[in-house]
């Protein structure tokens, strides 16, 4: 059976363990058939190979590093909040050195935070993203404090609630802000 037969099903926690067994068992899986699986016109497809990405480790891992702006421009244009939800999951996992700040992906992940219309889960990676970003520069990192304590005058879930404040202890314990 081939993976995009497989993908098209639904599918469990194991199965996605299983796949994602293949997937590392083989040296010359091709990376470009991971990318093309993403945007397939089966949703199911794409999100249960987001969801077996999401698993990488290793080797797997780091071909997703090499591919950290075609991720972010995927999140960027995706319209569906759980493909965009593993897409941020597995951005989220990587490094964002000073040199490699993406000034559009940074102001997508400010307006998701403040944007209530989008899923817990979106804004609060978007709160650690921000952050991972922000921390190289003082000026960002009492911006992003601003947007968060705005982001805190909402009506917020609990879990949205901590994330934010956890967010800000880890500014405030980075660089004492004014």
């Amino acid at each position: 059976m081939d993976i995009k037969e497989l993908l098209s099903n639904k599918l469990h926690k194991s199965d996605i363990e299983e796949i994602y067994g293949q997937i590392a068992k083989d040296d010359k899986f091709d990376k470009d058939v991971l990318y093309s699986l993403i945007n397939d016109e089966n949703q199911r497809v794409g999100m249960n190979i987001l969801w077996v990405m999401t698993c990488f480790s290793g080797k797997q891992e780091e071909m997703m590093r090499n591919e950290h702006n075609t991720l972010i421009d995927m999140v960027l244009e995706e319209k569906c909040d759980a493909k965009k939800r593993l897409l941020l999951t597995i951005i989220e996992r990587q490094t964002f050195p000073k040199e490699e700040i993406r000034v559009d992906f940074l102001d997508f992940c400010i307006k998701n935070i403040l944007s209530t219309g989008e899923p817990a889960s979106t804004r609060s990676l978007c709160a650690k993203m921000a952050y991972y970003q922000c921390v190289h520069y003082q000026e960002l990192l009492s911006e992003l404090n601003n947007v968060i304590q705005l982001a805190l005058t909402d009506k917020l879930t609990r879990g949205i609630e901590s994330s934010f404040k956890k967010i800000l202890k880890k500014i405030n314990n980075y660089h004492q802000l004014p």
